[in-house]
Protein backbone atom coordinates (compact mmCIF):
# COMPACT_ATOMS: atom_id res chain seq x y z
CA UNK A 1 0.00 0.00 0.00
CA UNK A 2 2.91 2.34 0.74
CA UNK A 3 4.18 1.98 -2.84
CA UNK A 4 0.75 2.74 -4.30
CA UNK A 5 0.31 5.81 -2.08
CA UNK A 6 3.71 7.12 -3.13
CA UNK A 7 2.81 6.52 -6.78
CA UNK A 8 -0.42 8.51 -6.41
CA UNK A 9 1.39 11.34 -4.61
CA UNK A 10 3.92 11.58 -7.44
CA UNK A 11 1.14 11.46 -10.05
CA UNK A 12 -0.52 14.52 -8.50
CA UNK A 13 2.81 16.36 -8.24
CA UNK A 14 3.45 15.58 -11.90
CA UNK A 15 -0.01 16.81 -12.91
CA UNK A 16 0.61 20.12 -11.10
CA UNK A 17 3.91 20.67 -12.94
CA UNK A 18 2.39 19.82 -16.32
CA UNK A 19 -0.70 21.97 -15.71
CA UNK A 20 1.54 24.93 -14.81
CA UNK A 21 3.56 24.51 -18.03
CA UNK A 22 0.39 24.28 -20.12
CA UNK A 23 -1.33 27.27 -18.53
CA UNK A 24 1.80 29.41 -18.89
CA UNK A 25 2.06 28.46 -22.57
CA UNK A 26 -1.64 29.20 -23.11
CA UNK A 27 -1.39 32.51 -21.21
CA UNK A 28 -4.11 31.54 -18.74
CA UNK A 29 -4.08 31.07 -14.98
CA UNK A 30 -4.36 27.75 -13.17
CA UNK A 31 -7.23 27.54 -10.72
CA UNK A 32 -8.41 24.90 -8.26
CA UNK A 33 -8.73 21.19 -8.97
CA UNK A 34 -12.29 20.51 -10.08
CA UNK A 35 -12.17 16.71 -10.16
CA UNK A 36 -9.83 13.78 -9.68
CA UNK A 37 -10.76 10.55 -11.45
CA UNK A 38 -9.00 7.47 -10.16
CA UNK A 39 -9.99 3.83 -10.68
CA UNK A 40 -8.91 2.58 -7.21
CA UNK A 41 -7.80 -0.68 -8.83
CA UNK A 42 -6.17 -3.39 -6.80
CA UNK A 43 -2.80 -5.00 -7.47
CA UNK A 44 -2.75 -8.74 -6.83
CA UNK A 45 0.49 -10.58 -6.29
CA UNK A 46 0.50 -14.36 -6.72
CA UNK A 47 3.07 -16.66 -5.18
CA UNK A 48 3.28 -20.44 -5.23
CA UNK A 49 5.10 -22.73 -2.80
CA UNK A 50 8.24 -24.34 -4.15
CA UNK A 51 6.70 -27.83 -3.78
CA UNK A 52 4.31 -27.08 -6.65
CA UNK A 53 7.28 -26.38 -8.93
CA UNK A 54 8.72 -29.90 -8.84
CA UNK A 55 9.80 -31.36 -12.15
CA UNK A 56 8.15 -34.54 -13.33
CA UNK A 57 11.36 -36.58 -13.31
CA UNK A 58 12.26 -35.65 -9.71
CA UNK A 59 11.43 -38.11 -6.98
CA UNK A 60 10.28 -37.31 -3.45
CA UNK A 61 13.71 -38.35 -2.21
CA UNK A 62 15.51 -35.90 -4.51
CA UNK A 63 13.15 -33.06 -3.61
CA UNK A 64 13.65 -33.53 0.11
CA UNK A 65 17.40 -32.91 -0.22
CA UNK A 66 18.48 -29.42 0.93
CA UNK A 67 20.03 -28.65 -2.47
CA UNK A 68 16.65 -29.18 -4.17
CA UNK A 69 15.71 -25.56 -3.42
CA UNK A 70 19.03 -24.08 -4.54
CA UNK A 71 17.69 -22.14 -7.54
CA UNK A 72 19.69 -19.36 -9.17
CA UNK A 73 17.22 -16.46 -9.34
CA UNK A 74 17.97 -12.78 -9.88
CA UNK A 75 15.57 -10.15 -8.63
CA UNK A 76 14.27 -7.74 -11.24
CA UNK A 77 12.91 -4.21 -10.92
CA UNK A 78 9.20 -3.95 -10.27
CA UNK A 79 7.49 -1.37 -12.46
CA UNK A 80 4.35 0.21 -11.07
CA UNK A 81 1.97 2.30 -13.15
CA UNK A 82 -1.45 3.79 -12.62
CA UNK A 83 -3.65 6.44 -14.21
CA UNK A 84 -5.12 9.50 -12.54
CA UNK A 85 -7.06 12.19 -14.39
CA UNK A 86 -7.01 15.65 -12.84
CA UNK A 87 -9.41 18.35 -14.09
CA UNK A 88 -8.28 21.92 -13.34
CA UNK A 89 -10.12 25.22 -13.39
CA UNK A 90 -8.47 27.76 -15.67
CA UNK A 91 -9.23 31.43 -16.07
Amino acid sequence: MKCKNELLHKAIEDSIQKAQVLTTAANVKLGEIQAIDYSWGEIDFVTKPMNEMRLMECTECEMSAPAAYDIDIEADDIDVTDTVTVVWEIF
